[in-house]
């Protein structure tokens, strides 16, 4: 197997096409794109690579790379959650004789890789000098009809979606023009959860390369205002939950709403799954509690990480001269 890592600005449009084909057609996720990935890169200013792997001549597996250097070190991402990239990891076809993986890549002294498996990619090789597991929550669209898939939600989610209903809240979905209006909510509650925010433009551009087939932003209305929005995002192989934000002074079901209403148009648009984009039962239960009663089914996705040891050094001098510095000051 040839291994090689290509910079995306240096791809051709043919070999954009070849990935972007290959992706559709291996259960790649919306994640894995190179038009998403370079909006990624732009705005988190990364060096975006692609892994490629061949053999006779033909593509058998495909990974984004961003790669952060600074004076010492370069550390490389496959997945960037700082980004909202969740995901990562190879995409491989059937076809594929041997197991692809970060190992085949020769490393420089001062490099480490961490790369995230997709929630469908199972069974790399883990064969690197640190590895966590992380979770999700899948909800099966292929196999399930949309009366199933009400009946699996919990019941306490059902009547909140049954309280909007009969509460006249609406759901619209927002075009390009429009998503200030998601932003807006989006901002507010970032503000007042302490979370960092990214400029409107990083959501405008995902959803223009996505749109109007691969993303969807939906408002819920109140008495002519908007109390809660989300942005979901996805392909054939599974749609995701990716932001979302609610007006907490009202207590009408508005979020419970629009994650039916997106799964409703995850399966319409024909996706296998529907993904609630990442929980985290320790640091917030509640969340993944929330997610949980939606109906779904926990999974596991590996995170995994190489380094050299020249780089565990340089890492370990640089964090212990920054401590030295501030402790000075």
């Amino acid at each position: 197997m040839n291994v090689s890592k290509r910079l995306a600005a240096s791809l051709s449009k043919d070999l954009k096409a070849e990935i972007e084909s290959f992706l559709e057609g291996n259960g790649g996720l919306v994640f894995h794109r190179v038009d998403v990935n370079e909006v990624a890169s732009r705005y988190s200013g990364s060096m975006l690579y692609y892994v490629l792997g061949y053999q006779h001549g033909n593509l058998h597996g495909v990974c984004p790379l961003h790669t952060f250097r600074n004076s010492f070190t370069n550390i490389s991402y496959s997945g960037l959650a700082k980004y909202e990239i969740p995901y990562g990891g190879w995409i491989k076809d059937s076809f594929c004789s041997q197991d692809i993986n970060m190992a085949m890549l020769k490393l420089g002294l001062n490099e480490s890789i961490e790369y995230t498996s997709s929630s469908f990619i199972y069974g790399n090789s883990i064969d690197d000098l640190s590895n966590r597991m992380k979770e999700t929550i899948l909800i099966d669209l292929d196999q399930q009809s949309v009366d199933q898939l009400w009946g699996s939600i919990g019941a306490k989610r059902r009547n909140m979606i049954r309280k909007a209903q009969k509460n006249d809240v609406l759901v619209r979905q927002l075009s390009d023009g429009d998503l200030s209006l998601f932003y807006d909510l989006l901002i507010s509650m970032n503000q007042r959860t302490g979370m960092k925010s990214k400029p409107l433009e990083f959501y405008q551009d995902i959803y223009r390369v996505l749109s109007p087939k691969k993303a969807c932003v939906m408002a819920a209305y109140f008495d002519g205002k908007i109390i809660a929005t989300i942005m979901i995002i996805g392909n054939n192989t599974m749609w995701h939950y990716w932001q979302g934000a609610t007006d907490t002074s009202y207590n009408l079901g508005a979020m419970d709403l629009l994650l039916w209403e997106s799964i409703i148009h995850a399966k319409a648009s024909g996706g296998e799954a529907f993904d609630l984009c990442v929980i985290d039962r320790v640091k917030l239960p509640h969340l993944a509690k929330y997610k949980l009663s939606f109906g779904g089914v926990p999974v596991h996705y590996l995170v995994k990480g190489k380094k050299r040891i020249i780089a565990r050094i340089l890492t370990k001098l640089i964090h212990a001269r920054t401590h030295k510095v501030m402790n000075a000051n």
